[in-house]
Parts: C-alpha cells; sequence; structure tokens
C-alpha cells in the first residue's frame, strides 16, 4: 500500500518498537514511493541491521528529505551504512542521529 500510495508524505512512528524488520519492510515500501519526505524513526529498537536496509533505499529514493533516527542503536556500523548513502544522494537533507 505505502510502495504505491500518492498522498502520504510524512511518516511518524516513533516509539513503536519495529526494530529491524520492521524497518526493513518499511524501507522496501519506500524504495519505490515517490511521495514520503519526511521520516520519524524515534525510539524503535533500529539496530546495524535495520540501519542498513534502511541506507539500501535512501541510495535510491528521490524524495526523502529528512530521517529522524534518535534513540536507537545503530552505532558505528549503522552510522557508516548511512554515511555511505548520504554520498549517493542529493534529496536528503537532515539525518538526525543524536
Amino acid at each position: 500500500m505505502l510502495a504505491s500510495n500518492s498522498t502520504i508524505t510524512s511518516i511518524n512512528l516513533c516509539g513503536n518498537a519495529l526494530g529491524d524488520a520492521g524497518v526493513g519492510r518499511l524501507a522496501a515500501a519506500l524504495a519505490t514511493n515517490s511521495t514520503v519526505t519526511s521520516i520519524d524513526l524515534e525510539q524503535n529498537n533500529i539496530g546495524v541491521a535495520g540501519a542498513a536496509r534502511l541506507a539500501e533505499t535512501l541510495r535510491s529514493n528521490s524524495t526523502i528529505v529528512t530521517v529522524e533516527l534518535r534513540a536507537n542503536s545503530i552505532g558505528d556500523e549503522g552510522a557508516g551504512h548511512l554515511a555511505e548513502a548520504l554520498k549517493l544522494t542529493s534529496t536528503l537533507r537532515t539525518l538526525n542521529l543524536d
């Protein structure tokens, strides 16, 4: 549904304990979505695998400009995956990892 949705522009799933598996499913849907510009995934128990999957999507998605990932457990390795994605995306403007 989200993959083909043409009206939703912002997703706030803060504090939903999505974990890596949930973020992986969200990332898969966002890979083909062309309307979402903002994602808040604060406090979702996201680890390295989830960060890697999200980074993969950010490399190809051309609409996401803001991603909030505060209070997760992505660590240095997960941050590295996201940093690599930043090299390949021209649309992402804000990535909050506090």
